[in-house]
């Protein structure tokens, strides 16, 4: 399945942790499909956006190409970031995979055990589909980014 998503651009506030204000550009899509094929085109197309922003993206101190998997809302976000990892580029790509994210909300009731399992299967998918597609992405490969993965915080990344 070649999924091509529907990306709309908004522009934000964030605020950080020192409480200076950056205005940033969220490219945003969502999938409502829970086939592993379309899950997976999703994971790739999401990257293909972050990947076409770099050139307008990468600064000076630009260190890593982060990939966040927010299990909670089965979301992930790329940005290219710094050495601490807390100064990010203004254009940013959101993807939403909207049923993966309501068969999480299904688990509410289920035992804690069967729940973490479940965020950590759907986690190793997405990084496993992240890393395999990125070692043959020739776009990514023209950049000095160090691509790296998280699912927890930022100072618990992982390299791809």
């Amino acid at each position: 399945m070649n999924t091509k998503l529907n990306w709309v651009a908004n522009e934000q506030i964030q605020t950080l942790a020192d409480g200076t204000n950056v205005e940033q550009v969220v490219h945003f899509a969502s999938i409502n499909e829970i086939t592993e094929s379309a899950l997976k085109a999703a994971v790739i197309d999401s990257i293909d956006k972050a990947v076409g922003l770099l050139n307008e993206n990468i600064e000076d101190d630009s260190r890593y190409l982060l990939f966040e998997w927010d299990v909670t809302n089965s979301t992930l976000v790329i940005v290219v970031t710094d050495d601490s990892k807390e100064s990010d580029s203004r254009q940013l790509v959101k993807c939403k995979l909207l049923a993966l994210d309501q068969q999480m909300t299904e688990l509410a009731n289920a035992s804690e055990n069967e729940r973490e399992s479940k965020a950590e299967e759907y986690s190793e998918l997405v990084q496993g589909w992240i890393h395999n597609y990125l070692t043959t992405c020739s776009a990514f490969m023209r950049y000095s980014l160090i691509a790296v993965f998280h699912n927890e915080s930022r100072q618990k990344t992982k390299l791809l």
